[in-house]
């Protein structure tokens, strides 16, 4: 019996150690945007100081200031709601574009030539940018897979365990029957509890 029972649980350690891998490699792919941090662009010792009125004046405006990140060093708020001197530069600066005639598309390449990608508040569903929207659907849909495949296999191998150790019973002669049988104690405990039942 020991040999049997270390058998299957050598049999269980790799499914163990490839769920590990499977944990450790979503960890990572989890931590990646924190990995890519870098010092933000304008921010400097003065730039979080004073507090200005946002003063959206249009729905255009509107648009274009919550689709940007401020990048003085704010825990990743737009320039429709960061109060800094450094977002309210970059708004007058932004207002200036709109009043030359310039669209939001073209302000917004802008902005991202001049700060990078991670200036926008939401990626584009364009090119190189699409994955940013595919892979997380793609690691659902692979999960969701990889764990009806390991419940599967599971419970194949449970009903297999179950089949092998009900034809060992049968050929050792000690196949479950049903209830056990009733013996002296048992009716010996029933009277007694009947006893108390009665006081």
């Amino acid at each position: 019996m020991r040999l049997r029972e270390l058998w299957q649980t050598s049999r269980k350690r790799p499914l163990r150690a490839s769920l590990r891998v499977l944990v450790l490699l979503v960890g990572i792919l989890a931590a990646l945007p924190a990995l890519e941090t870098r010092e933000a662009i304008g921010q400097f010792a003065g730039d979080m100081e004073g507090s200005h009125p946002i003063g959206i004046e249009n729905e255009t405006q509107r648009q274009l200031f919550y689709s940007l990140i401020c990048m003085c060093g704010c825990p990743r708020e737009t320039l429709g709601t960061c109060p800094c001197n450094f977002a309210h530069s970059r708004r007058e600066e932004l207002r200036s574009a709109l009043a030359e005639g310039k669209t939001v598309e073209a302000i917004q390449d802008a902005y991202v030539a001049r700060f990078g990608s991670q200036a926008l508040a939401v990626p584009r569903n364009k090119g190189a940018a699409r994955a940013v929207w595919a892979v997380p659907l793609l690691a659902i849909v692979l999960g969701a897979g990889a764990l009806v495949m390991v419940l599967r296999k599971w419970r194949r191998r449970s009903d297999s365990e179950t089949a092998a150790e009900d034809a060992l019973e049968k050929a050792a002669g000690t196949a479950k029957t049903g209830p056990a049988a009733r013996d002296d104690y048992d009716d010996k405990l029933d009277q007694e509890l009947r006893e108390l039942d009665r006081e």
